[in-house]
């Protein structure tokens, strides 16, 4: 496959467990198998999980520049990955890397599971479809690390903002029309404006 600007190429390995994703797995091969020897790119990005996804589709939008990404794993498209409600599926697969903890001397002695995804999504394909804003004080800290406000909550909210497309009870926290749809799943619970029952939950801390 041929460098072309303004587009990220993809790149796969093969994955060794026989599942639905093989002919995905397979397309990828065949297109990495059309690099041309000696290609170079202006940028390579290393894993399409949400973030370099993200990344590469950004970097490849300027036409002058070439983009290269590159994934462990397969494709997703899965029944596992389009139905939210089948994640535990995922664990396990190929569609993770299935870590383990160190032992931990507070969980006497104990190891965690603690998978990440592998394939197009990373982690994001295989979490249930949950979206969770990071918490106020966690960007305003990265801030006053940084040394810079554009690192803080009130300007990252913008671009929470500016990805979401909030479908409940109208939020002037929230935008609509956007491209990621967001809706609270939780049942028996009613989203109220600028309340955090119309945010998505989060396991430490209510959101701001």
């Amino acid at each position: 496959m041929s460098s072309h600007p303004g587009h990220a190429d993809v790149a796969a390995t093969p994955t060794t467990v026989a599942t639905p994703t093989t002919v995905a797995t397979a397309h990828w091969l065949a297109l990495a198998g059309h690099l041309d020897d000696g290609a170079t790119f202006d940028y390579i990005v290393c894993g399409a999980g949400s973030s370099g996804s993200v990344l590469a589709g950004r970097l490849a939008a300027d036409p002058a520049v070439t983009v290269l990404l590159v994934e462990s794993g397969g494709g997703d498209d899965d029944e596992r990955v389009r139905n939210p409600d089948l994640w535990p599926a995922n664990l396990g697969s190929e569609r993770t890397w299935d870590h383990v903890t160190e032992p931990n001397q507070h969980l006497n002695g104990r190891r965690l599971p603690y998978a990440t995804g592998r394939g197009l999504g990373g982690g994001g394909a295989v979490n249930a479809g949950v979206w969770a804003r990071g918490h106020r004080s966690d960007w305003d800290s990265y801030a006053e690390a940084a040394g810079d406000p554009a690192w803080g909550y009130a300007h990252v909210l913008e671009h929470y903002r500016g990805i979401e497309d909030w479908q409940g009870v109208p939020d002037p926290g929230r935008h609509s029309g956007r491209a990621h749809a967001v809706r609270d799943r939780r049942r028996g619970r009613t989203a109220e404006p600028g309340h955090p029952g119309g945010r998505a939950p989060s396991r430490r801390r209510p959101q701001p």
